[in-house]
């Protein structure tokens, strides 16, 4: 038999039978296997032993005490079982095992067949309770109008706006007051002058409960013996009674040394007494300087001329309009600040002191500056009322922002004493109105409506142009119950 019809069950049988072979032929003689009788003479030219895979051996000529033999037939030896290979990875079944594929099998179909119901019920439930939704889009009547009212000869042209009651709309009366103090160099040649210290204290009434008057040129005393005046008359406010406790009143005032010099040129004291008082009274008034006082020189010192103080002035003049025009840009962004001119004014300005050690002069400046303002919201809710009038339509609203050209100033409105009461306004208003709808109303009449009705009802609302309707997914045909699936945009 060829070698490559063989099947492994036979090749395991002859490999078996061989290893018995040799394991007898090893302890016993030929003679112990096969008897003299069975023993046929055969000759072959062949001195090798054949075999091919199939169990059948060639016949061979061996030199055994000169006598020729004949292999023995093996088909009789006792055949060795071999069980077939278990190999789960190449899927070969054990023998001695159970089959339980078949009860396996409709297990997992059951299982399977209740998934796939699981997902239809679910995609059911999804597809009538929880993805129906409807949009309804409706498109509003909307009336262009404008103010002033151009088809009306009569109407008005203007808006007052007004800082007192009475107005078409609210203005605010904005102020602004700066005071700056800058540095300029001295030009003028030195000479000598004499210039006494200065600065500011706070007097102090812990006395009684009654105003003090000092005049000017009322002596202060440092705790080390220097001597400064009051430059003007002050009065000193009563002191206040708290928790029976008198609690001290005081005001600042400006005060100069009694001599010129820079030992006058002293830092904060904690406590200057009026030498004019005696006993309680001496104790219960006195001043406090937190800072310190300056100025004071004699010597020869450089000095501003006239062209170097008009070049301070003019220089002073813009910082401070620079500074309080600042001030106006920080206004919150729902003022509109209106251009009603210039009105700003100086208020104060003069040279400071002496020259400095560095050859530079102080020039003090002080001016306030004004402005009117109004609100867009006010001027919206005028234009609003009117159009409302106009109209007939009471509820009508804006459907957009408010459209409007520059707003200028016609004329600015003052009271008798010159104080500002108003200004008029020239300004053109345009806009588009429409009737005011309530959607959370309107959502409420068509929840569960079919989509023929639902026309009937949008379109019936007063205001209402037209409307879209889109209902989803497409084989739906009537609005949901539930409000929150339902969305109405207005346009």
């Amino acid at each position: 038999m060829a070698k490559s019809s063989l099947k492994k069950e036979d090749l395991d049988r002859e490999e078996a039978t061989e290893r018995l072979f040799k394991s007898q032929s090893k302890k016993k003689s030929l003679t112990d296997i096969i008897s003299p009788r069975e023993t046929p003479v055969v000759e072959s030219s062949d001195d090798n032993v054949s075999a091919d895979r199939s169990g059948t051996y060639a016949e061979k000529s061996m030199d055994l005490n000169k006598t020729f033999y004949k292999m023995p037939d093996y088909s009789q030896v006792a055949q060795v079982p071999v069980r077939p290979a278990v190999n789960p990875a190449l899927g070969l079944p054990d023998p001695g095992e159970k089959d339980e594929s078949g009860p396996r099998k409709i297990l997992g179909k059951i299982i399977v067949a209740a998934v796939i119901l699981i997902i239809m019920g679910v995609g059911f439930y999804a597809a009538f309770f929880y993805l129906p939704s409807a949009e309804i889009h409706v498109v509003l009547k909307k009336t262009q109008w404008e103010y002033p009212d151009l088809g009306d000869p009569n109407g008005p042209r203007k808006v007052l706006a007004s800082v007192a009651s009475g107005g078409d709309i609210p203005a605010q009366l904005l102020t602004e007051n700066k005071n700056l103090q800058l540095s300029f160099p001295a030009s003028g040649k030195k000479k000598n002058v004499s210039v006494k210290a200065g600065g500011t204290i706070t007097v102090y009434n812990a006395y009684n409960l009654q105003t003090q008057n000092l005049v000017a040129t009322t002596r202060f005393l440092t705790p080390d013996g220097k001597l400064f005046r009051l430059d003007k008359s002050i009065t000193v406010p009563a002191a206040k009674m708290k928790d029976g406790k008198i609690e001290p009143q005081g005001i600042d005032a400006a005060i100069t040394a009694d001599q010129p010099g820079a030992e006058y040129n002293i830092g904060p004291v904690d406590r200057w007494t009026v030498p004019g008082f005696t006993g309680p009274r001496h104790e219960g008034f006195y001043g406090v300087s937190a800072q310190p006082m300056t100025g004071g020189f004699v010597g020869e010192t450089a000095y501003p001329t006239d062209e170097d103080i008009a070049k301070a002035k003019d220089a002073s003049n813009r910082a401070v309009k620079d500074a309080i025009e600042a001030a106006f840009a920080l206004k919150p962004d729902d003022l509109t600040i209106l251009d009603s001119g210039d009105n700003f004014s100086v208020t104060k300005e003069m040279v400071l002191g002496q020259v400095d050690e560095s050859g530079q002069f102080k020039y003090f400046i002080e001016a306030k500056n004004w402005r009117l303002a109004i609100r867009e919201s006010d001027l919206v809710s005028f234009f609003v009322k009117k159009a409302q009038s106009k109209l007939e339509v009471p509820d009508a609203k804006l459907y957009k922002d408010l459209v409007h050209g520059p707003i200028t100033v016609d004329k600015v409105i003052t009271k008798s004493e010159g104080s500002i009461d108003g200004v008029t306004l020239r300004v053109d208003l345009r806009g588009d109105f429409v009737r005011s709808v309530d959607l959370d109303d309107l959502k409420a009449k068509i929840l569960g409506k079919s989509k023929d009705s639902l026309q009937t009802i949008v379109l019936g609302m007063p205001g209402v142009d037209s409307a879209k309707v889109l209902l989803w997914p497409l084989w739906v045909r009537s609005v949901p119950n539930n409000s929150a699936k339902v969305t109405i945009i207005a346009e």
